[in-house]
C-alpha cells in the first residue's frame, strides 16, 4: 500500500516541495554561516585599522537572515502538514478502494450463491415434476389396466350368457324332439288296436 501511495502525483509533489525547502533551508544556513565569518573578520580587523565599520555584522541583516529562517522554518512547517495531509488522504483513498472491492467481491459472491440456490431451486422442481410425471404415468397404466379388467369381465360375462342361452335351445330341441317321438309312439298304439 504504501508503494502505491509513493507512486501517486500527489506525493512526488509534496516531495519535490519539501526538497526544495530544504535546499533554501541550506542556503539561508550557508548565507548565516558567512555573515558570522565576515563578523569574526570583522571583530578580527578592528584591532589593526581604525575604520572598519563596513565590515561589521549590522543588526539589520541579522534580522532580516533570522526572519528568513523563521519563514523558511514555518513554510517547510506548511509544506510538511500539507504533505502529511496528501498522505493521509491518499491512504483514505486507497484504503476507501479497497473496502469498496472487498464490498464488490462480497456482492458477487452474494449474487453467486443466489445464482447458485435458483440452480438448486429449479433442479427440484424439476426433479418434482418427474416425480409427477411418474406418478400420472403410474395412475394412467392403472387405469388402463382397469378398463381391461373391466372389459375382460363383460366378455366373460357375455360368454356366460350366450352358454346359457345355447344350452337352453338345446335342452328346448331335446325336449321338442322327445316330445314327438312321444306322441308318435302313441299313434301307433292307436292304429294298431
Amino acid at each position: 500500500m504504501f508503494e502505491q501511495i509513493a507512486d501517486t502525483p500527489h506525493f512526488a509533489a509534496a516531495a519535490a516541495a519539501a526538497a526544495a525547502v530544504a535546499a533554501a533551508a541550506g542556503d539561508v544556513a550557508a548565507v548565516v554561516a558567512t555573515r558570522r565569518r565576515q563578523a569574526g573578520n570583522s571583530e578580527e580587523q578592528e584591532n589593526d585599522t581604525a575604520d572598519t565599520s563596513d565590515d561589521k555584522p549590522k543588526p539589520a541583516h541579522t534580522a532580516t537572515a533570522a526572519a528568513v529562517v523563521v519563514v523558511v522554518v514555518v513554510v517547510g512547517g506548511v509544506v510538511a502538514a500539507a504533505a502529511a495531509a496528501v498522505v493521509v488522504v491518499v491512504v483514505v483513498v486507497v484504503v476507501g478502494v479497497a473496502a469498496a472491492v472487498a464490498a464488490a467481491a462480497v456482492v458477487a459472491v452474494v449474487v453467486v450463491a443466489a445464482a447458485a440456490a435458483a440452480v438448486v431451486v429449479v433442479v427440484v422442481v424439476a426433479v418434482a415434476a418427474a416425480a409427477v410425471v411418474e406418478v400420472a404415468a403410474a395412475a394412467a397404466v392403472v387405469a388402463v389396466v382397469v378398463v381391461v379388467a373391466a372389459a375382460a369381465a363383460e366378455g366373460a360375462a357375455a360368454v356366460a350368457a350366450a352358454a346359457v342361452v345355447v344350452v337352453i335351445v338345446v335342452v328346448a330341441a331335446a325336449a321338442a324332439e322327445g316330445a314327438a317321438a312321444v306322441a308318435a309312439a302313441a299313434a301307433n298304439r292307436v292304429v294298431i288296436s
